[in-house]
């Protein structure tokens, strides 16, 4: 039974519609070579590479930007973070010497948002977050420190530091 749950998912209105856009292009691209069989530009790609683009940028990108979402789990014996599909770590309450709720700025200091390591301290920094600008920094014992982007970071705070050893 977990003590806290939260699934976030990035839906900022840039990213959203750079991704239109492309999806845009795509279809936009299929419909002239394929639809209208007007071939694109003086030497037009094959049009089995217009369908792969026209499915790629008009379907996989728009379901992958509506499927990816970020799962922060903390449980009586864990601390879980799931960025589907791509990531999957676990911090038992033992590797945790610390957390503490914070405000950063994600491009300064990580370069952005996603799976991402600090500007300084390349391994022993991490982020990960999908939005926003509040997170949990966890300290681990064996020096290293990660950043859990969170839209909760009191509750989520309160959750790791009830589950650590005193």
């Amino acid at each position: 039974m977990p003590l806290y749950s939260e699934t976030q998912y990035s839906r900022q209105s840039w990213l959203a519609l750079i991704i239109a856009l492309l999806a845009l292009l795509g279809w936009g691209l299929f419909v002239q070579q394929i639809v209208r069989d007007k071939p694109v530009g003086s030497d037009p790609m094959p049009d089995l590479g217009v369908w792969i683009i026209a499915l790629l940028l008009g379907v996989v990108l728009p379901l992958f930007f509506l499927w990816f979402r970020m799962e922060t789990t903390v449980y009586p014996d864990r601390v879980e973070i799931r960025m589907v599909p791509f990531v999957h770590r676990r911090f038992r309450p033992d590797e945790i010497a610390g957390a503490a709720a914070r405000s950063y700025q994600p491009l300064r200091e990580y370069g952005g948002w996603g799976v991402r390591w600090g500007l300084r301290g390349f391994r022993s920094n991490r982020a990960y977050n999908v939005k926003g600008d509040q997170g949990v920094q966890l300290m681990l014992t064996n020096g290293d420190r990660v950043l859990i982007g969170t839209q909760r970071p009191q509750e989520l705070e309160a959750a790791i530091r009830s589950i650590l050893p005193n």
